[in-house]
């Protein structure tokens, strides 16, 4: 394929370790492992494009939206070699081709829940927030996340235990209270128990019902989410002690903090010590068939 005048290959999950090192030698301030990169950029149907020799791709993938298909593009690097010299618009390009032919009729810069690496192209990221600029996209929505220190601790509120999920029965029980109440996380949940990334909170008493959960490093090491407490339970101190927990983990893990992804409600992560620690936005424009 070649799109304005760059010519891209599809990489398959193989390349997972050479998309790592083209991606940590262009953006050293913001490493991502092989695990995370490839739990992300070659799940599910996405595509990985990439200049023959290396020097830089580009990763999307199409989902559902309210009004259609959505394109989106969760990554693109260019070799800091080899900058300025239009071949991340060529990939832009080749990318929104591949994801036009693939039903999108609107295409999102990051932000693709429920996996996806970044909720939008990071403030502080001029060179890529000028690539889509250029390319005819225009600023929708912004996010922000918080950090919240690893040493932060609260204790579980009388009448409820905290603890990583492990059991079957315990899985089984938040998952429920998952499915009741916040769907929409189910796949970021299931993630997490596969990666032992899960706490739930539980009553003490009678049947043991699930009250909450928090999950941390879904899909990147350190970040704290989703997590979610029962209506019904709320502003009782049950989600400050999972968050708590993950803390722990954070801490055992040698981290100074978690990064609290795409944050909501803002209120309840600030009375845990959180500040506002990136700023995100989302870039979007609608598709054509440019080959027309």
């Amino acid at each position: 394929m070649t799109a304005l005048g760059v010519d891209v290959v599809h990489w398959d999950s193989t390349r997972a370790g050479e998309l790592a090192r083209l991606w940590n030698r262009g953006a050293p301030n913001e490493p991502l492992s092989v695990d995370e990169l490839a739990g992300v950029c070659f799940d599910d149907g996405g595509a990985v494009l990439a200049t023959p020799n290396g020097s830089a791709a580009i990763a999307c993938v199409v989902r559902p939206g309210d009004h259609g298909a959505v394109g989106h593009v969760r990554l693109v690097v260019v070799d800091p070699d080899v900058r300025r010299q239009g071949i991340g618009g060529g990939l832009l390009a080749a990318a929104e081709r591949w994801l036009f032919d693939h039903g999108a009729t609107r295409v999102c810069l990051g932000g693709e829940a429920p996996v996806y690496l970044w909720p939008g192209v990071d403030a502080n990221d001029v060179a890529t927030s000028c690539l889509a600029e250029a390319a005819g996209y225009v600023p929708t929505a912004s996010a922000i996340n918080m950090a919240i220190a690893a040493s932060f601790r609260s204790d579980a509120p009388t009448g409820v235990v905290v603890r990583r999920l492990v059991a079957d029965s315990d899985v089984a029980a938040v998952r429920t209270l998952v499915a009741e109440h916040w769907p929409q996380w189910l796949v970021e949940f299931d993630l997490g128990v596969d990666t032992a990334g899960v706490h739930g909170a539980f009553d003490t008493g009678g049947r043991g019902q699930a009250v909450g959960f928090c999950a941390h490093s879904v899909l990147r090491t350190g970040w704290l989410g989703p997590m979610g407490v029962d209506p019904k339970r709320q502003a009782g101190g049950v989600g400050a002690a999972l968050v708590s927990a993950v803390c722990t983990d954070a801490m055992v893990a040698g981290l100074d903090h978690v990064e609290v992804s795409w944050v909501g409600p803002i209120r309840f992560y600030a009375k845990l010590g959180g500040r506002v620690s990136r700023s995100f936005r989302r870039w979007e424009k609608p598709l054509t068939d440019q080959r027309a």
